[in-house]
């Protein structure tokens, strides 16, 4: 019921991993382009929490490589000296977000 209330409202959820490897939800947004912005927000967010230059990132797509370039120009745009990975989604990704789903990831 849950979730058939969030599609109707487009209520998108924005997750992120524990250290023990779950998923938790760290925030709803309403439709993808404010979800893609809270997104990116965390991931600043945990860049900057990290410490010294020579950050990596890595940006995982589920048949969705045009969005993944443009999420992976936004980061070299804020972090030009920083690595940025583009790989296609792994399983999990995939069974729970479908087609067009992202996740991206900062390491120190």
């Amino acid at each position: 019921m849950k979730g058939l209330l969030a599609k109707i409202l487009g209520l998108l959820p924005v997750l992120t991993l524990s250290k023990d490897g779950t998923a938790q939800p760290v925030a709803k947004a309403r439709g993808f382009p404010a979800a893609r912005r809270k997104m990116m927000a965390l991931l600043f967010q945990s860049a900057e929490e990290g410490s010294g230059n020579g950050r990596r990132f890595g940006v995982a797509h589920c048949d969705a490589a045009e969005l993944a370039e443009s999420i992976a120009r936004e980061i070299r745009q804020r972090y030009p000296e920083s690595d940025v990975m583009i790989v296609e989604c792994g399983p999990a990704l995939g069974a729970h977000g479908g087609p067009g789903a992202v996740a991206v990831a900062v390491l120190p």
